[in-house]
C-alpha cells in the first residue's frame, strides 16, 4: 500500500511540475532553441505532406500544401473526436475541394497521414516496451 500511494505522490508531483512550468525564468537562449525547434518540425511536417500530396497526385505547391495543413492543423485542436480521426480527412477533403480536387483524395491524404501517426507510435511504443524490459532486467540483477 505504502508503495502505491509513494508512487501517487510522486506522478501527481510530477504532473503539478509540468503544468507550473514559468518559461520566464529561462534564458532567452533556451526560448530561442524551442521556438527554432517548433519552426523546424513545422516546415518537416508540411514537407511530409507535400510528399504524401504527390503520392496521391495532388499537383498542388509547397505553400498552397502548407496554407491547407495550417488549416487543418487548428481544425484538429476543436475537441470532437479521438485524435481527429475524422476530422481530418473531412478537413483535407473541404480544402482540397476549394482547388476543385476530388473530395477523396483528401480523405485519403487523411487516412495516410492517421496510418503515418500510427505506425510511428507503434514503433515507439516497441522501443519503450524493450527499453522498460532491459530496465526491469537490471533491476532484477
Amino acid at each position: 500500500y505504502r508503495v502505491e500511494s509513494n508512487n501517487k505522490l510522486k506522478i501527481y508531483g510530477l504532473i503539478q511540475r509540468m503544468l507550473t512550468i514559468d518559461m520566464s525564468e529561462r534564458s532567452p537562449t533556451y526560448k530561442f532553441s524551442i521556438f527554432t525547434l517548433s519552426i523546424i518540425w513545422h516546415f518537416i511536417f508540411i514537407f511530409r505532406v507535400y510528399l504524401i500530396f504527390n503520392s496521391v497526385e495532388v499537383d498542388l505547391d509547397y505553400f498552397d500544401v502548407a496554407w491547407i495543413v495550417s488549416i487543418v492543423l487548428l481544425i484538429q485542436l476543436i475537441p470532437i473526436s479521438f485524435a481527429g480521426i475524422g476530422v481530418r480527412e473531412s478537413s483535407y477533403a473541404f480544402c482540397l475541394s476549394l482547388y476543385n480536387i476530388p473530395a477523396e483524395n483528401g480523405i485519403l491524404i487523411g487516412l495516410l497521414l492517421s496510418s503515418q501517426l500510427l505506425l510511428i507510435s507503434l514503433v515507439g511504443g516497441i522501443f519503450e516496451m524493450f527499453s522498460n524490459y532491459e530496465r526491469k532486467q537490471k533491476e532484477a540483477t
